[in-house]
């Protein structure tokens, strides 16, 4: 028969303490607890999974099922910016647009009346590219004698991660910029420009590598 010790030393072994069997685990190393996410205005802890995650245990794997983070209220009033707030040349690029979305807006103060750097960190489909644009567009107003753009005067480098972005990139800003009078060109591997191209071009999109080329030169 099983002595009392060796039958709570089965027990912790078919059913460890909770600290252990609420943590997960990830490759790395890195170690998340079930259930202590909660912080107390609401927010994330890091490290740690939220209220309501499950953890359950199948024959050769774990399934960790984790509840959708709540919805951020919708913005309030004036918490959006409003694309007639830029200049009248400026809102020539957001046509279409009536307002920022809640990060751009956010950002708008630096990125469009600054020359702050800045580092965005936002998913997928946030707006970062807009943000661009606004940075764009406070060079362009700082390169602007009596209302007239001084084209000659300043280059704007965008440096996309991948060739085929970098040729979405020029499509979309050469749209958004013509009415300007502003040039979009591309410079990767399998787009060249001369040097005349180069001096007419008012922003060149670029991949790391061919930039890194380039600036060896």
């Amino acid at each position: 028969p099983y002595t009392q010790a060796g039958y709570q030393a089965l027990v912790d072994i078919e059913a460890p303490p909770s600290a252990i069997a609420n943590t997960i685990v990830l490759a790395g190393g890195v170690e998340l607890r079930i259930g202590s996410g909660q912080g107390k205005a609401g927010g994330v802890v890091r490290g740690a999974l939220p209220k309501g995650t499950v953890r359950k245990t199948h024959k050769g794997y774990e399934e960790v099922l984790v509840p959708a983070a709540p919805r951020a209220p919708p913005p309030g009033e004036n918490e959006l910016v409003r694309i007639s707030e830029l200049d009248d040349w400026a809102q020539l690029a957001f046509q279409g647009y009536k307002t920022l979305n809640r990060i751009q807006s956010r950002i708008f103060p630096t990125a469009y009346n600054s020359n702050e750097n800045i580092l965005v960190c936002a998913p997928t489909g946030a707006g970062k590219t807009n943000i661009a644009m606004i940075a764009v567009l406070r060079e362009v107003g700082s390169n602007m004698r009596h209302g007239v753009i001084q084209r000659a005067d300043f280059k704007i480098v965008y440096v996309a991660p991948m060739k085929a972005l970098a040729a979405e990139v020029t499509s979309s800003f050469a749209k958004r910029l013509e009415p300007l009078g502003l040039l979009v060109r591309e410079l990767t591997g399998d787009m060249q420009l001369t040097k005349k191209e180069l001096a007419e071009t008012q922003m060149i999109v670029t991949t790391p590598e061919k930039w890194d080329v380039v600036t060896r030169k």
